[in-house]
């Protein structure tokens, strides 16, 4: 359930309040795009858009499961052309808890290729994959598991060709 809509500053950039959990949604052209700001503010969300802009707009899109599975988990990755960049968006539908750790296998990368991966848009990552690099053929085989373990829990990561 939607409670709130309000503009917090001129980029297009909204807050939203959805049952109790802040997050923005920034619009890049004609895309939209949500991730949790809490206190991080709309201007880091405006700034860590520009990082990831282009391969939105230019690169091929991966769904990663889905909204409607009995998972409440979900993903939407972009890869730049060239497969150098990649964007994943994460989202939680459902308390995850303990017991559900969600699993997100990346699709579009290059198996011989390794990645770094930085979550954006926190003031200090909860995830143990932060800053690690890993191969392209890892990240489709394994995935990663981000932390997402309350309701509505969303993520942002950055995953960069080394």
């Amino acid at each position: 359930m939607l409670l709130t809509l309000s503009p917090c500053c001129s980029s297009g950039c909204k807050v939203m309040v959805w049952a109790g959990a802040p997050c923005s949604i920034c619009r890049t052209s004609s895309s939209m795009l949500c991730s949790e700001i809490c206190s991080l503010g709309c201007t880091t969300v405006v700034r860590t858009g520009t990082q990831y802009r282009d391969i939105v707009m230019q690169g091929d899109l991966y769904r990663i499961g889905t909204p409607y599975d009995k998972s409440g988990c979900y993903g939407l990755m972009y890869v730049s052309k060239a497969r150098k960049q990649a964007v994943l968006f994460t989202y939680s539908l459902r308390y995850q808890g303990r017991s559900l750790i969600p699993k997100f296998r990346l699709q579009g990368l290059d198996p011989k290729t390794g990645y770094t991966i930085r979550e954006l848009n926190v003031d200090k990552s909860r995830n143990w994959f932060d800053g690690k690099t890993f191969s392209g053929e890892m990240l489709s085989n394994a995935g990663i598991n981000p932390s997402m373990p309350k309701i509505y829990d969303s993520g942002v990561f950055l995953l960069t060709a080394e």
